[in-house]
């Protein structure tokens, strides 16, 4: 008869942000790092995602705690009583020392913040700073403009469609555009008015990277790194983007080996999470419980289409155009603009449509 082997305890740290899911695996005694698992979307539905995670750990390992830090992580250990809270700035303080001990300073870069910190040699974050409300220097920023440009944030499988790999050739080559990266109002509207002047999309994207990290550096680093003679890590989600791993480096104003871009870097709070001291002992069955929705606020009833007996009649006379008929004279229009490209054909004499086309523009203007 077979005896069952017996699972290896282990602590879970679990970072639960505004775009993505981040786990740390440790073994319990040692404290040695078992696996980090790859970074994970959730699309907001990170209750979902973090139960499919965990419980894939809980049939792998024997979990005997898990450590929940991340800015949607406070409703996930609310739902799940047995988990721990960590803090998430001494996570990824504690992750990134444990990673490479010489970092004094971080960068973290996510979906919705931006923060920077620095840490003393006993590991205490001090000169603390983080992005205002506007997310507009954040990774939602550029999930936003690269659907907009038909582009893929994560998947690299087509280095064409790559946001970070097209944005990186116009950056090494120094043939970018000015974005404005203050507000994603006014990047839009700079990113259409250099498309309809024929402007390569790589040069564009690059120009976007470009003004995100001087939007990090205006409005969260600002003076801090004024006389930093240390290392200082890029970190969190956005540490995986090539393009902004290679602005971080050249427009901060420190030396290239100052800059650490760590590969677990993006992971750094899970790690942090899973070393924190403070721990409970971890009831799988909480995973079964879902979280509590409030259903309080007032729901409008779906509008009717009542509005439709209220229209008027909108006549559009159509030039009758025969296959066998005489050549014409006619004038094309087009009206590209910031979501739809508009073209119309029309006859000379008589001012008649001849043909008409409303389409997406689709982030193709030209």
């Amino acid at each position: 008869m077979s005896v069952p082997s017996k699972k290896r305890s282990v602590v879970v740290g679990f970072d639960s942000g505004s775009a993505g899911c981040k786990t740390a695996v440790l073994d319990e005694a040692s404290g040695e790092v078992i696996e980090i698992l790859p970074y994970r979307r959730h699309h907001n539905e990170y209750e979902k995602v973090a139960r499919e995670i965990l419980k894939g750990l809980v049939e792998q390992y024997d979990v005997r705690s898990v450590n929940i830090t991340g800015s949607t992580g406070e409703v996930l250990h609310r739902t799940w009583p047995s988990t721990t809270r960590a803090p998430e700035v001494d996570s990824h303080a504690a992750g990134i020392r444990a990673l490479d001990p010489r970092v004094e300073a971080a960068l973290d870069g996510g979906g919705s913040e931006i923060k920077f910190f620095k840490i003393d040699r006993e590991g205490r974050t001090y000169d603390f700073a983080m992005n205002p409300e506007c997310a507009a220097g954040s990774g939602n920023f550029l999930d936003v403009q690269a659907n907009r440009l038909l582009l893929e944030i994560d998947d690299d499988s087509d280095p064409q469609k790559h946001l970070p790999t097209v944005g990186l050739e116009a950056i090494v080559a120094k043939k970018t555009v000015p974005i404005s990266g203050r507000c994603s109002v006014f990047a839009k509207s700079d990113m259409i008015h250099q498309q309809q002047k024929a402007v390569p999309v790589s040069a564009i994207v690059g120009g976007l990277h470009e003004s995100l990290v001087n939007n990090m550096k205006a409005t969260v680093i600002q003076q801090r790194l004024r006389g930093f003679e240390g290392i200082m890590s890029f970190q969190g989600g956005l540490s995986q983007n090539a393009s902004l791993r290679h602005c971080v480096k050249a427009q901060l104003g420190l030396k290239p080996d100052q800059v650490l871009c760590h590969e677990f870097g993006y992971a750094a709070g899970a790690l942090g999470a899973a070393l924190a001291p403070e721990r409970k002992p971890f009831v799988p069955g909480d995973l079964d419980r879902r979280a509590e929705r409030d259903d309080s606020h007032q729901v409008w009833d779906k509008l009717t289409d009542d509005y439709e007996e209220e229209k008027g009649v909108v006549h559009s006379p159509m030039f009758d155009l025969s296959p066998e008929g005489p050549r014409l004279r006619a004038h094309v229009g087009i009206d590209i603009g910031s979501v739809s490209t508009n073209v119309l054909l029309v006859e000379e004499e008589s001012e008649q449509v001849i043909s008409k086309y409303y389409g997406p523009t689709m982030g193709r203007p030209i």
